[in-house]
C-alpha cells in the first residue's frame, strides 16, 4: 500500500532510499558499534541479517532504518519497485 509497516512504526516508501543488503557480520557491526542513535532499529537477535534502508525526509530526524529479515532480496525489490 506504499508504507512501509514494522510493528507500530510506518513510514511512506516515497521517503525510503538505497535499501541495500546486509551480511551477517556487518549486520552486527551496524545494530551495536556503528548504530546511530537516530536510526529506527527494527532488529530481532535471532534474525543475524538484514537490510538498511536511508530515509530521504528532511523533516524526519530518523537516518535510516536497520531491518532483520531473511528475505532481504525480495524488501529490497519490493521498496524499489
Amino acid at each position: 500500500g506504499g508504507e512501509l509497516k514494522i510493528r507500530k512504526a510506518h513510514i511512506s516508501v516515497r521517503y525510503l532510499t538505497s535499501p541495500a543488503i546486509i551480511d551477517k557480520r556487518e549486520f552486527a557491526l551496524q545494530r551495536t558499534r556503528l548504530a546511530d542513535p537516530a536510526a529506527y532499529m527494527a532488529t530481532t537477535f535471532w534474525i543475524s541479517e538484514g537490510v538498511k534502508v536511508a530515509v530521504a525526509d528532511e523533516r524526519d530526524p530518523t537516518p535510516y532504518w536497520l531491518i532483520s529479515t531473511r528475505r532481504g532480496e525480495d524488501l529490497k525489490r519490493a521498496l524499489e519497485s
